[in-house]
């Protein structure tokens, strides 16, 4: 897994894999200082990432107003939800329980 610049997280389908339970700092204690992103709706702490397989991953966080601790994962392409999930837990080096919601799998 590496690092990309939130501007590469691009591309269709865009698919909401799980809610992580990761504070923010140490999210950049591991991956290094976090990215604001926006869009219409708000401003975001992104930190982005391309798997071992080329899968393109990215934690979201909304900036002002959080509804609850934690990231949003999301994927782009065409991959299985729970295998980009194990993959990104295996690669980051995160355990399986700091996963609180997911996409419809156990």
């Amino acid at each position: 897994m590496r690092r990309i610049d939130a501007a590469q997280f691009t591309g269709k389908p865009q698919a909401f894999v799980a809610h992580l339970e990761i504070e923010e700092e140490e999210a950049e204690r591991r991956w290094g200082p976090r990215e604001i992103t926006r869009d219409d709706f708000a401003a975001w702490i992104t930190f982005a990432f391309e798997l071992a397989d080329g899968t393109p991953v990215a934690l979201f966080r909304e900036l002002d107003f959080p509804p609850a601790p934690g990231f949003i994962m999301s994927a782009i392409g065409h991959g299985d939800l729970r295998d980009i999930l194990y993959s990104f837990l295996d690669e980051a080096g995160l355990p399986c329980d700091c996963v609180t919601e997911h996409k419809g799998f156990d």
